[in-house]
């Protein structure tokens, strides 16, 4: 599996927080800017429909499982849905708030996918941020949670605002000694996955 890509700021000084949703990327339709399909999300009834042709009960989707939503105008769209019914072409979820919209990557600008949850039962994670990849010693050790059901793909990451305070910074956020880097890497049945790696700006605080 690639790692994904995620470049972030934070403020020196401040909490930090930000939960990741994953999903299997080999299941359900990719849209990318060139396709002549839509999702229609129906923020009423929780509903997922597609046009593409393809079928959700062919891609592995079921009751009961998740689905995790990228892309989305709407961001309340996004993130990990919990599926109570589904047809070739329509899945219903429960609970979330969702909005209406008609969603074609052709609009976005960017892709957008809905994908069957990735499973991660008595899966560990550990995160950290360093100056350099080669670097012996972290400037942060990011709090790794699986505070979610474990089938719905979520991990949540944090640093307190100590722990913020403490990363050396430059006099401003674009400035070389403020630019950091960063991984995740998840550890299940004994196989470690890098899941995500990118870039930490810190923009410096007078405050903290």
């Amino acid at each position: 599996m690639k790692p994904g890509k995620y470049d972030f700021i934070i403020d020196q000084g401040a909490n930090w927080g930000q939960t990741f949703y994953f999903g299997n990327s080999a299941i359900g339709p990719t849209l990318l800017p060139s396709s002549p399909y839509t999702i229609v999300v129906d923020g009423v009834v929780k509903t997922f429909t597609r046009n593409d042709g393809g079928s959700f009960l062919t891609d592995g989707l079921a009751i009961g499982n998740y689905l995790v939503c990228s892309g989305f105008a709407n961001k309340v769209n996004n993130g990990s849905h919990l599926i109570t019914n589904v047809t070739a072409t329509v899945i219903t979820c429960s609970g979330d708030t969702m909005t209406t919209e008609t969603a074609s990557p052709s609009l976005s600008g960017q892709s957008i996918m809905v994908v069957k949850a990735m499973d991660l039962t008595a899966a560990t994670g550990a995160s950290m941020i360093r100056q350099q990849y080669s670097d012996v010693s972290p400037v942060a050790t990011i709090t790794v949670a699986f505070s979610g059901t474990p089938t719905d793909g979520s991990i949540a990451l944090s640093l307190t605002h100590t722990q913020t305070a403490a990363i050396p910074a430059g006099k401003d956020v674009c400035s070389q000694a403020s630019q950091y880097v960063w991984d995740l890497n998840v550890t299940q049945s004994g196989l470690v996955t890098r899941m995500l790696e990118g870039k930490v700006s810190i923009d410096p605080s007078a405050t903290h």
